[in-house]
């Protein structure tokens, strides 16, 4: 077996547990990944995308633990994998041009259109 360790820099994994600085995980893989490029990244973004996709992490916390800056980074990393589920979509758009506008109206800001 290779033995692949996957460092988590962000401490995303550590979820509500522990909310300490970094978590170390260690994930012991068959020999026949190991001519797959970056084993240990693939198993971090399957743990990421599988988190996601349980509600375990939110958006943000999945991006952070695979070391993205932004919500909209990991949302184009899952359109690019191919995960559309919990994808962020018109209705989302629609919620928060909606929410926009009324912080615009509550702030007396005027619409710049």
């Amino acid at each position: 077996m290779l033995s692949s360790s996957v460092g988590i820099l962000h401490g995303n994994l550590a979820l509500a547990a522990f909310r300490s600085h970094h978590v170390r995980i260690t994930v012991e893989l068959p020999n026949d990944l190991e001519q797959h490029p970056d084993p240990a990244r693939e198993a971090l973004e399957a743990v990421a995308i599988a988190g996601y996709r349980s509600g375990g992490l939110t958006a943000y916390q999945a991006g952070r633990l695979l070391g993205f800056t932004s919500r909209f980074e990991f949302e184009i990393f899952l359109k690019n994998r191919g995960v559309s589920d919990h994808a962020y979509g018109t209705q989302e758009l629609a919620e928060d041009l909606d929410s926009l506008n009324k912080l615009r109206v509550m702030s007396g800001v005027e619409n710049p259109r």
